[in-house]
């Protein structure tokens, strides 16, 4: 691990002064929340002891580092929100992550705050799943084949051949022709259209995630589909979508994929990160999100070229796959599924904090 300078380590026992203040006069430590960061307070304080006994100063700082980290993910794991950092990739999968980012504080007040998709007074805590998602397992890209080898229970044919993985993807240019109807403008399942203009993203079996993150993933109460969506065109999905991120962000822009171009808020996902969401859930819970019964099925970013915009669900019975054919049930089987990229901590004058939660030696 890098050495860390004074203001890492300032910002690092900032951090954990300020989630004291956070959670205590939010009242939201219970007495065994209380007693987790107590135990996680001695870790740091044995950091500090060996910064006061002068010893090797990257010990030093892996200690306080580790302890600051854990303790994000322990009150997270304790809030009631369904959650999936580090320590269950290792107890499910057997996965070390090396590195995973330190959440920003303001992700307390987040899952404390009420519900955007609904109005029964729920918080976020109550209605989503805060998940980890990561870009590289040991080096290699997630993408549907690893994804088979860590949970066939939701992808459990990888066979290209089998959904479609040597077909192209590809996403319509914001800028499109006149005279040309948008296909994403009708109930159903948008046909892909030649003569719209499109933006080619490769083959679909190299779709990847463009980076790890930390996400907010909406679970509600109709099996991942946001209220609302069924039955209605996607680009009606993505209006609605934009009037829910207007209440938590004045900067955020969704494109007419749904991907989220500036500000902070909910965008619709790729298949692949669906079905990476689905795994974590079902290993989590045992819940099965987008189901054969009732049909359920999710549009997503992309657009299979010469085909149709690409849809996902637990809807393949010969071959168990979580993919994206064989739709059953008519427009009203379909809505879509959103998740919410979450800021991490950084900032300090010397740069950012990257937390390892790999324990110290």
């Amino acid at each position: 691990m890098e050495s860390q300078s004074a203001d890492d380590m300032s910002a690092c026992l900032l951090w954990t002064v300020e989630i004291y203040h956070i959670l205590l006069v939010g009242s939201y430590l219970s007495p065994k929340e209380y007693h987790s960061l107590s135990v996680t307070c001695s870790e740091l304080r044995r950091g500090m002891t060996f910064q006061q006994d002068d010893q090797d100063t990257n010990e030093t700082n892996e200690h306080l580092l580790y302890a600051s980290a854990n303790a994000n993910q322990i009150l997270l794991r304790q809030s009631g929100v369904t959650f999936f950092g580090s320590d269950e990739w290792k107890a499910t999968f057997g996965i070390e992550l090396q590195k995973v980012p330190l959440l920003d504080l303001s992700i307390f007040r987040t899952l404390h705050t009420d519900c955007p998709f609904n109005t029964d007074g729920r918080k976020v805590k109550d209605t989503h799943a805060l998940v980890y998602i990561p870009k590289k397992i040991d080096e290699s890209n997630i993408n549907m084949e690893l994804l088979s080898q860590l949970c066939p229970q939701i992808v459990q044919d990888p066979d290209p051949a089998i959904w479609g993985g040597y077909m192209t993807e590809a996403v319509l240019a914001e800028d499109q022709p006149d005279g040309v109807e948008n296909p994403d403008d009708s109930p159903g399942i948008p046909q892909y259209d030649p003569r719209m203009n499109w933006i080619d993203c490769g083959i679909a079996s190299d779709m990847t995630v463009s980076k790890s993150c930390w996400m907010l993933f909406y679970i509600g109460d109709d099996h991942s589909i946001l209220p609302n969506t069924r039955g209605k065109s996607f680009s009606g999905m993505v209006e609605g979508l934009r009037k829910v991120n207007s209440g938590l962000s004045g900067e955020s822009s969704l494109g007419r994929n749904g991907e989220l171009l500036a500000g902070e808020g909910y965008e619709v996902l790729s298949a692949l990160e669906v079905a990476v969401v689905a795994s974590l859930i079902v290993s989590k819970t045992g819940q099965r999100i987008l189901p054969s019964e009732p049909s359920s099925f999710s549009l997503t970013r992309y657009y299979t070229v010469d085909y149709n915009r690409t849809i996902i669900g637990d809807n393949n019975e010969g071959s168990g796959l979580f993919g994206w054919y064989a739709l059953l049930g008519g427009s009203e089987s379909i809505g879509i599924c959103a998740g919410r990229r979450l800021a991490t901590a950084v900032t300090v004058s010397s740069g950012h904090i990257v937390m390892s939660c790999a324990a110290p030696r």
